[in-house]
């Protein structure tokens, strides 16, 4: 069921595609989960959607009052009004092309001035449409509790310490906090080191405190990452969901006698090497000596970035780290794509900082390679080697397959690195590589398992000459990752 960052992250795809269109008509397919169906199609068309706003788990279209459309608004259409969404389980909202083939189980479809249809597809229909003058959604919304990411300290105490129901219980009551559901209350629960069941009138005011920050920042990371927790057994194939990012840095380097980087200190092309790693590093533990031993450097003001859809400054979503979401997009096509990072060339301009004077560079991104055999990697077998072949790219680029296995009962980790040698279309792992590789357990919630297929370009890297560097590139890389069971 769709939880508070689910239901923003649709929210904030609908606001930038729809924001300002006017409905023109309504088409209705199966209505049992629509509260008033007449309504919709009697006082919808002549509407604007002014506003897309998340409440709780709801998606909330404000419409303004009536217009256009050769009609006279009456019967209460002059009065600003909301559609109410719930995605239930299976629920998806989105934007179409009119012309484009409407997909099984699409239930409403919204003709906007634009020619586009914002459709709603419901396979199972448990969720909820209703539309609602002033009055009437109102006095729907004040069941609903305080929305966790904006509750002070003060007024999370209150709801919490004040019952004496048990704590999970009273994160999923919409009465209490609205928007919150299984995963996230588990997430922070376990962080939080509170044991579910304990009572909220038993939590301690300091306890509390820690329960609300690290609800916050799972709700936070969870909308910075543009999150879905979509778990369906019925749907009909994979999703594979492409991201765009942005991430710069700037070191002074430790001199040592043994100049060895975990991540950077690639083996020789045709080679590959491993680590056994107490830890989750697929959550952020890293292998030893991987962060920086000096402080990074000051580039100043965020970058900009002007390519073929415009220009970008390139904000910072992570703490403490110049790096954040640029665009994406979903196979199936749920949200509109908003993809920057399609070929074509670029121009990186930075403004200048304590350490590092402004500059500006110029690079490019060709064509991606193609995985040719990503889709046939669904079981490896450790006694095998395996081989992974592609095509396409750039002049020159370096290819590396790096494969990640966790044991999560064991919180144990292994991976490796493998580098293609230059020129070729594919690379072989050895078994005595894979063979440090954890086997998938017969749950596979205990297991993660994947393998991504890195590209680091060859002649699209460009120098990036500024004041106080010695070194500097401009580049790109592509990651495909892959999740795959180990035999």
């Amino acid at each position: 069921m769709p939880e508070l960052p689910e239901v923003e992250t649709v929210a904030r795809g609908l606001r930038r595609a729809i924001l300002g269109r006017r409905i023109v008509s309504v088409t209705l397919g199966k209505t049992d989960f629509i509260d008033d169906p007449a309504a919709l199609e009697e006082h919808l068309p002549g509407r604007q959607i002014a506003a897309v706003e998340r409440f709780g788990k709801f998606m909330l279209l404000r419409l303004s009052a009536a217009a256009g459309l050769n009609r006279v608004p009456t019967n209460g259409d002059a009065a600003p009004a909301a559609l109410l969404v719930h995605l239930g389980m299976t629920g998806q909202i989105a934007p179409m092309p009119s012309a484009q083939p409407r997909e099984k189980h699409t239930h409403v479809c919204l003709l906007l001035d634009d020619g586009r249809e914002l459709r709603y597809t419901d396979a199972r229909r448990f969720g909820r449409i209703a539309y609602l003058t002033e009055a009437p959604l109102a006095e729907e919304l004040k069941e609903f509790g305080a929305d966790p990411l904006e509750a002070s300290d003060d007024e999370f105490a209150s709801r919490i310490r004040g019952r004496r129901a048990r704590i999970k219980a009273l994160l999923l009551d919409q009465s209490v906090l609205r928007g919150v559901g299984n995963i996230y209350a588990d997430e922070s629960l376990w962080r939080a080191k509170i044991h579910p069941a304990r009572l909220g009138a038993q939590l301690t005011k300091e306890l509390t405190k820690t329960l609300r920050r690290v609800l916050q920042e799972i709700l936070r990371k969870a909308i910075a990452m543009r999150a879905t927790t979509r778990q369906d057994l019925g749907t009909k194939a994979a999703v594979d969901v492409t991201a765009d990012y942005h991430a710069s840095y700037g070191f002074d380097v430790a001199t040592n006698d043994f100049p060895y980087h975990p991540m950077y200190s690639f083996p020789p092309a045709g080679t590959c090497n491993s680590a056994t790693f107490q830890g989750d590093m697929l959550k952020g533990d890293v292998l030893p000596g991987t962060m920086p031993e000096t402080a990074p450097l000051d580039f100043g003001a965020p970058f900009m970035l002007t390519g073929p859809h415009g220009t970008k400054t390139l904000t910072s979503i992570f703490m403490g780290t110049r790096a954040g979401y640029l665009g994406g997009s979903v196979s199936n096509n749920i949200l509109p794509s908003t993809l920057f990072l399609d070929p074509g060339s670029f121009t990186l301009k930075g403004f200048g900082g304590n350490d590092i004077g402004a500059f500006s560079a110029a690079f490019s991104i060709p064509q991606p390679v193609i995985w040719t055999n990503r889709d046939q990697l669904a079981a490896i077998d450790r006694s095998q080697p395996l081989t992974v072949s592609w095509t396409g790219g750039d002049s020159g680029q370096v290819i590396t397959l790096v494969g990640f296995a966790e044991d999560l009962p064991t919180n144990s980790s292994a991976m490796f690195t493998c580098i293609a040698p230059a020129g070729a279309n594919s690379l072989t792992v050895p078994t005595a590589i894979l063979a440090n590789l954890p086997a998938t357990r017969g749950n596979p919630l205990q297991s993660k398992d994947v393998m991504y297929l890195v590209t680091l370009p060859g002649v699209s890297v460009k120098n990036l000459n500024a004041s106080g560097l010695d070194a500097g590139l401009a580049l790109y890389y592509l990651v495909n990752g892959k999740t795959v069971a180990i035999q």
